[in-house]
């Protein structure tokens, strides 16, 4: 899997949708359980969750964009790599998998990336990415359900481990004094990159005036 190939994956799995429905039904069903679109009636809430759910999905997508160019902008590749390859692999759709099997993809890709941030808190004092969805993953954990989405939290934790553990020696050679100058290379490019991330972020606020 590519970031080239990541529209495509997308298209085919709205046109899955359009002729499925599996997508449309698991939002309804979660519906009554999402307090924040209680006041509201069932078809704009319905209409709210729509959008949140379809820009989540694409979300994944813009993040692997913003990685990337991070990375090259900062000469930091060979840092991010193993994260990059894990994310573009959960994006492999099998052949009737649609919107709905992607956005369980999308809460690992995005569940991994927090897991990631947490272990370079604790092992270099700063994440590696300043980037915040707890509450978007929050609202997607109750759109999954239990105890699946719990099963998919596992998973993400372990990704990131493995992620970690393997492939990043000592994650405070990146924030220390000798590394002053990649890490400022790194948080100038970030910022540049995630300020186009964000106006593609997902707003669970959106359509619910």
């Amino acid at each position: 899997m590519t970031l080239e190939r990541l529209p495509q994956v997308l298209e085919c799995a709205r046109v899955e949708e359009a002729r499925t429905g599996r997508l449309e039904a698991r939002l309804r069903q979660a519906l009554q359980g999402l307090p924040l679109l209680s006041r509201l009636e069932e078809a704009p809430r319905l209409d709210s969750l729509r959008y949140f759910s379809t820009q989540y999905i694409a979300h994944g997508p813009r993040l692997v964009q913003a990685l990337r160019g991070a990375a090259r902008e900062a000469g930091l590749d060979p840092l991010v790599a193993p994260l990059l390859a894990r994310i573009l692999a959960a994006y492999r759709l099998a052949e009737g998998e649609g919107l709905n099997e992607l956005l369980e993809r999308a809460y690992f890709v995005q569940r991994m990336v927090e897991e990631v941030n947490d272990r370079f808190m604790v092992m270099a004092g700063a994440p590696l990415l300043a980037l915040d969805m707890t509450t978007a993953n929050l609202v997607v954990h109750q759109i999954l359900g239990e105890p699946w989405a719990n099963a998919i939290d596992d998973e993400a934790v372990a990704a990131a481990g493995r992620i970690v553990s393997r492939h990043v020696r000592d994650p405070r050679q990146l924030f220390a004094d000798t590394e002053a100058h990649r890490l400022r290379m790194w948080t100038t490019a970030w910022k540049h990159w995630s300020e186009e991330l964000a106006l593609g972020a997902p707003d669970f606020g959106t359509g619910m005036s």
